[in-house]
């Protein structure tokens, strides 16, 4: 049994069973990450795309090998974001 307390360890299971029946609820999608970023700033431009690649491979790592929780999934998708705030916010200050 697990350690977890009781709320997160609902939330894994809740959220294991609807990826079980193809129902994602925290999706982990380039585009929608990119924009949820754009939104969140109000800015637009990331500058160079040389970002794009090693991005599309973290993305692919942690669906198809991390096997994160649904909680996991929830964090990557935080820390993700606010990695592409950050840049957002200093491309536009070197602008």
């Amino acid at each position: 049994m697990s350690n977890l307390p009781l709320p997160v360890r609902l939330l894994n299971l809740g959220g294991g069973a609807l990826r079980a029946v193809g129902v994602e609820t925290v999706k982990l999608d380039l585009d929608a990450l990119l924009q949820t970023a754009r939104a969140n700033t109000g800015l637009a431009d990331y500058g160079e795309d040389d970002f794009i690649g090693p991005l599309k491979l973290l993305l692919k790592g942690l669906e198809e090998e991390a096997e994160l929780s649904q909680l996991g999934r929830l964090i990557a998708r935080s820390d993700i974001i606010r990695n592409l705030e950050n840049r957002l916010g200093i491309v536009d200050l070197l602008q």
